[in-house]
């Protein structure tokens, strides 16, 4: 899912490492024995997209689980793979941001028209092969988020609701939609800490157009905030929690799946990288 804004797929090579991260003696997952977890994606919090296997209860096709890594309960989110498809090729439209691969990357129309081609094969059940070609036909539109003390705006080509609908309604899952994963740990623990702030990377001076700066920036595929003019300026929402037993540090934690291109754009000069935590003053060097 090249354009997914969440979605980020796991390299081969590192997926066994992963497994053993997740699954090994000495994973701070404290999983389940009777679960195993195979990860092939990731989303940039730093929660897992993964076939999920259960002793108790084996299936001939494994569901779609995403494992959070900030709590102790995961998320059946399709019980197929081909499922997932649908709901993943719907979740890449819902909320897309301006500075988007999607939309920053050649002709939007084009990009979701191939998007389409490449991935809808894939999903072979009638009502939802139809209902992905209505949305990908449609133009972008303006819609609103609604918070208690606060509304957002953000475009794409479905809204929040008619995705939730969406998926209620033509993703059947068997059994219970979350489940918790952890068994409880013996040895007590200290209380995690909750994270809530911004990652910023910013580039000053602003570069020539031909800067290879640029190349890591898209790669990167964070929202832009075009009203900052002195500088380029890119930035990523993270909440989670840490927990010192972790085994890395909080700094190190919070880039998650962005670690490899924070650092790459590290190693130009003029890039800073910052994280700054809400209703604080102060703000953590990367």
């Amino acid at each position: 899912f090249l354009y997914s804004g969440e979605f980020e797929l796991i390299p081969p090579a590192n997926i066994a490492e992963t497994i053993e991260e997740l699954n090994g003696e000495d994973s701070w997952f404290s999983i389940n024995p009777d679960y195993l977890f195979i990860p092939f994606g990731q989303t940039g919090g730093g929660d897992y997209y993964c076939f999920f296997y259960d002793k108790n209860n084996p299936k001939l096709e494994p569901p779609i689980a995403l494992l959070h890594h900030d709590s102790d309960e995961a998320e059946i989110l399709a019980d197929t793979l081909e499922d997932f498809f649908f709901y993943e090729m719907l979740s890449s439209v819902n909320d897309i941001y301006e500075d988007s691969l999607v939309r920053s990357e050649g002709d939007f129309q084009e990009n979701i028209t191939n998007l389409l081609r490449s991935h809808l094969p894939y999903v072979t059940k009638k009502e939802q092969h139809e209902i992905l070609e209505e949305v990908y036909s449609r133009k972008l539109t303006d819609f609103t988020r609604v918070f208690p003390n606060s509304t957002q705006s953000y475009q794409g080509l479905l809204s929040d609701e008619e995705f939730e609908q969406l998926v209620q309604q033509h993703i059947s899952i068997d059994g219970e939609k979350t489940f918790v994963y952890m068994i409880e740990n013996e040895v007590e623990s200290t209380p995690p800490r909750y994270i809530d702030g911004t990652l910023y990377v910013r580039v000053s001076p602003i570069p020539a157009k031909n800067d290879k700066v640029y190349d890591a920036l898209k790669a990167l595929n964070w929202r832009q905030n075009k009203a900052v003019t002195d500088r380029l300026e890119y930035s990523k929402k993270m909440q989670l929690y840490y927990n010192d037993q972790y085994g890395v540090p909080w700094e190190e934690y919070i880039l998650g799946a962005f670690k490899e291109r924070i650092e790459e754009l590290k190693k130009f000069p003029n890039v800073t990288v910052t994280f700054e935590e809400e209703n604080k003053d102060n703000a953590q060097k990367l």
